[in-house]
């Protein structure tokens, strides 16, 4: 009879990690698309930075030192948001791996699993806010530049 309550236990800690897995699956979506924006924010620079605007023309030497602050501040600001959503990601990377040592390690790591999962998803938190920043600052400057 034990090797059956020992399954049953397995199965009842497989289920408690399914979802911080489906969250892991999110995170890397979320970070992917973050990734991207970064990515793209590069080339931008790298493109003011040789004198081109992308467009045939050289912007003038104030927009262009403008235009490379603003992209800057952008990619920081993308920059901690990947980061946070890295940590949190790891976090509950750790919160399942707790679950399973929980029943064979210590008998009650419930408080910890907790505190654990409270972290990530205030690192979860500051990654989208920080993101949020990033597109403020982006359509704040579409809106200087359109003149809106």
């Amino acid at each position: 009879m034990e090797p059956i309550s020992q399954m049953a236990g397995i199965a009842d800690e497989i289920r408690l990690s399914v979802a911080p897995v489906f969250l892991l699956t999110a995170l890397a979506g979320f970070t992917t698309i973050l990734t991207g924006r970064l990515t793209r924010g590069i080339d931008r620079a790298r493109t003011l930075a040789k004198g081109g605007d992308g467009a045939g023309a050289g912007p003038s030497m104030a927009d262009g030192a403008a235009n490379l602050a603003l992209i800057r501040r952008r990619l920081r600001l993308l920059l901690w948001a990947i980061r946070r959503l890295i940590a949190a990601s790891t976090i509950v990377c750790i919160v399942v791996i707790l679950i399973f040592l929980g029943d064979y390690v210590l008998p009650d790591m419930s408080t910890l699993i907790a505190i654990m999962f409270i972290l990530a998803m205030a690192l979860i938190v500051t990654g989208l806010l920080l993101f949020f920043a990033e597109v403020g600052v982006t359509v704040r400057r579409l809106d200087t530049v359109l003149g809106s």
